[in-house]
């Protein structure tokens, strides 16, 4: 029985025009399964499809390939929470599949049609799309605002990352299921765990990833998809160095890189940098001071966090410093990693911290939006995407307003930093105006320097001290010193410290 807050909340968006447009998506017609079916479990050789009927039932699952016309059968089961585990598929391969009611001695199609169909995941090498969302579950216009946005996304996505809060309302059929039921039906749902998501038991029973390492659980998995290897964790749970949840992200990393994973990306609730109204959150410190050194460590690629209501994305950290944010938007075999805030799925959003320190952040906005992923080999492309209806005033000539874009390339190599040694302003020439620049910056708190290494005036490296101005004012007004190179050109630098350096001092 639906509680009076709830039923309160269900007739308000029903009767809304948000969810009078819902048809968008294939509807589900299926009024004796109270939830899914849904796909879980999604692996190259293995998927399970789950159902909860409104009546208990004997129910089965058939199945069969795309490209084959005889169904198999999976043995019933009784009761009304139903999971059909299917094995042996072969990769990157789409399947069909119906849920069956024989309770009356007869087959009766329970769920069947065009959208009740997965592919299994592919090998490496094989490109896909992908979506992630976060901080959705709240069942209000802008949920399913991005949820229509998403149903739209051609091609379909290969899977949909959550990453927590999905469940705000302690309801996962109003937060969850009902929404994205559609989408569900086809597409694996990953979730990571969120602070307003439900206990062990409810969750446990509602998500099954593809669970086979030791130390994984409900909901700390990894899974492989394509080149890329994604590892899920439960900020939720213990993040400190020695917690078993760290010695299985070590030990999980260690074999994707062992078996040539060409992407590493996780996936989890709380953000290790943001400039939003968690910046000064200790549970945020905390998991930063044990999550950073390893995605150091390791490499990663790519954080994707939500638990902030904003989009986000900074500059490739590594160390606690930007590094190769010159390349942006563009990084090519960049020395850090890209951290990305996405929770703008559906609850209230929230701006940022006027005391934060966004010398990390390179993008900020406060509007709904979901996260679409393309991944090859040669690169990862990633786009916040925001829903035409929530831009009414914009023109939208994509069927999604593009807030942000990003690449992560590993097709070529990394290519050098390029300026003018001593223009720190980046003007493209040496004159009084840089050596003040420096001189404010080290002194009086001054605009910082947009590239510290082009500031490095003698190439002594850093920090930048009082040497650096005085060597240039030598330079040009007693002609005894003479920059090193690259100098008397702007040319690369292949060997400086491009650290918290924003743009290159050289024209493209």
């Amino acid at each position: 029985m639906l509680k009076a807050r709830e039923l309160a909340i269900l007739c308000c968006f029903l009767t809304s025009p948000a969810a009078a447009q819902e048809p968008r998506c294939p509807e589900i017609d299926a009024p004796r399964i109270a939830r899914g079916p849904y796909v879980q479990a999604l692996d190259r050789d293995r998927a399970e499809v789950l159902w909860v009927t409104v009546d208990p039932l004997e129910t089965r699952l058939r199945w069969r390939p795309a490209a084959d016309p005889v169904w198999r059968d999976l043995p019933p089961t009784s009761g009304t929470r139903h999971r059909a585990r299917i094995g042996d598929l072969l990769p990157d391969s789409e399947y069909l599949y119906e849920v069956i009611d024989q309770s009356a001695g007869g087959d009766v199609i329970l769920a069947g049609g065009p959208i009740f169909r997965f592919r299994t995941a592919p090998p490496p090498g094989t490109s896909f799309r992908a979506i992630a969302v976060g901080d959705s579950g709240i069942a209000t216009d802008s949920q399913f605002a991005v949820k229509r946005m998403l149903c739209d996304l051609d091609p379909p996505p290969a899977f949909f990352l959550h990453t927590g809060d999905l469940d705000y309302l302690a309801n996962l059929d109003m937060s969850v299921f009902g929404p994205y039921r559609e989408i569900l039906a086809g597409t694996c749902f990953y979730p990571s765990h969120g602070n307003h998501d439900p206990s062990d038991e409810v969750w446990d029973a509602a998500f099954f990833p593809p669970i086979g390492d030791p130390g994984e659980t409900s909901t700390i998995y990894s899974f492989d998809w394509g080149s890329a290897h994604f590892t899920v964790l439960d900020t939720e749970l213990d993040v400190i160095e020695g917690s078993p949840q760290m010695e299985f992200l070590r030990t999980d990393l260690g074999r994707a890189r062992a078996r040539g994973a060409r992407w590493l990306v996780l996936v989890f609730h709380v953000p290790l940098y943001t400039t939003g109204a968690y910046y000064l959150d200790l549970k945020r410190i905390l998991t930063n001071a044990a999550i950073a050194p390893v995605t150091d460590e390791f490499a990663v690629d790519l954080v994707i966090t939500g638990h902030d209501h904003n989009w986000q994305r900074s500059h490739p950290i590594r160390g606690g410093v930007a590094r190769d944010a010159w390349q942006d938007p563009e990084f090519v075999a960049p020395a850090g990693t890209l951290h990305v805030v996405t929770g703008g799925g559906g609850q209230v959003t929230y701006g940022r911290d006027p005391s934060s320190d966004s010398s990390l952040n390179r993008v900020f906005i406060a509007e709904h939006h979901a996260l679409e992923l393309e991944v090859t080999d040669d690169y990862i492309h990633g786009r916040a995407i925001a829903p035409c209806e929530l831009h009414r005033d914009e023109p939208c000539p994509e069927k999604v307003i593009v807030l942000d874009a990003f690449t992560i390339r590993k097709d070529r190599p990394r290519p050098p930093l390029r300026f003018l040694r001593g223009d720190a302003d980046l003007s493209g020439a040496l004159d009084i105006g840089d050596a003040v620049g420096v001189l404010m910056h080290l002194f009086s708190g001054g605009p910082p320097l947009e590239c510290p290494a082009a500031a490095d005036s003698d190439g002594s490296g850093f920090p930048l001290d009082l040497t650096d101005p005085v060597f240039l004012l030598r330079h040009l007004f007693v002609g005894d010193a003479t920059p090193p190179p690259p100098f008397p050109e702007c040319g690369p630098a292949p060997s400086a410290d491009d650290s918290g350096c924003l743009r290159a001092g050289c024209p493209s």
